[in-house]
């Protein structure tokens, strides 16, 4: 979502947000020895990972500068508003341990400025 002020006090300012969802999702699966005497991978009981939900939010500022030739724009975006930096596993062995896993970033931020003629 994103909204900007078009007039009064706060013309030109801008504010955003975000939401990002990731479901559970399975990285393995526990194998087992069938009828036959195979190794087979059961699919009935995966092994998943947790859900994982992130916020973003940002503001933003733009003017005109010079007569109205230059149009100038700021903005501070904010990522990942209440998560700390985290370990996600992205695949597990056969006994259930975790065999890797991402680095999930957390808090951060981006200024950025931009001109246009």
């Amino acid at each position: 979502a994103n909204y900007t002020f078009r007039r009064g006090r706060l013309n030109g300012i801008g504010i955003g947000t975000a939401a990002r969802f990731e479901s559970g999702s399975a990285i393995g699966f526990p194998y087992y020895f069938d009828a036959n005497g195979t190794i087979a991978a059961d699919i009935e009981r995966p092994f998943k990972r947790s859900t994982n939900n992130r916020y973003d939010l940002w503001f933003s500022y733009r003017r005109k500068l010079f007569r109205d030739s230059i149009d100038w724009s700021l903005q501070l975006n904010l990522y990942n508003l209440l998560s700390s930096d985290e370990l996600v596993p992205v695949r597990a062995n056969p006994d259930g341990t975790i065999a890797n896993f991402r680095i999930q970033q957390g808090r951060s931020w981006k200024l950025t400025s931009t001109f246009r003629f």
